[in-house]
Parts: structure tokens; sequence; C-alpha cells
């Protein structure tokens, strides 16, 4: 369960995003990259942003974060600029109603 450091303009990045989405908790990405000889890295967002409880993202906002941090942003900056508004912030969990029958 390796965080990613620094993007390298020289390395090829592959998303897991889609495949792992349809078998839920089998870390399908990670043990295909594993058994092909990868590295397999996750982004640092519990480094970096520890009050996110929810760090399942979409392909497009991963790729925005990898390109920002590339750029030259620190990963303060790049979460703060690029992690969808939905997830700046922990949720309020929802109070749960009793049924009326």
């Amino acid at each position: 369960d390796e965080a990613l450091d620094e993007v390298d303009a020289g390395k090829v990045y592959v998303v897991g995003g889609i495949v792992d989405l349809a078998t839920r908790g089998m870390r399908t990405s990670v043990t295909r990259a594993t058994n092909a000889g990868l590295r397999a890295v996750r982004l640092p967002i519990r480094e970096f942003k520890p009050e996110q409880t929810h760090t399942v993202l979409n392909i497009d906002a991963v790729v925005k974060i990898l390109a920002a941090r590339r750029s030259g942003l620190s990963w303060d900056e790049t979460f703060e600029r690029e992690l969808p508004k939905r997830q700046k912030k922990e949720r309020p969990k929802r109070e749960k109603r009793e049924r009326v029958v």
C-alpha cells in the first residue's frame, strides 16, 4: 500500500479505476500490476488530507491530480485545487429516520 511521492514525466501511469469499481474490494488493478512485475502505488490522500473519509476518485480527477503534481504544485496545493468539491470536506452523516408504517 505504497503512496506515490513524485510524478515522473519519464514514467507511464496506468489508472486502475473501472475494473476496481466493478470488483469492489478485490484490488484487481494492484494484483494485476504486481503479477506483471509493475509497481503499484496510490495517491497520498491519507497522508495529506487525513480528514478525507472517501478516497475513491473518478479517472478524470486522478489524471488532473497527476498533471497538477507534475506541473510543480505540492501535494497540498494539488489536492486543494483538484480534489472534487464533494470530497474536500468530511460529509456529516445522515440521521437515520424511523420508518412510520
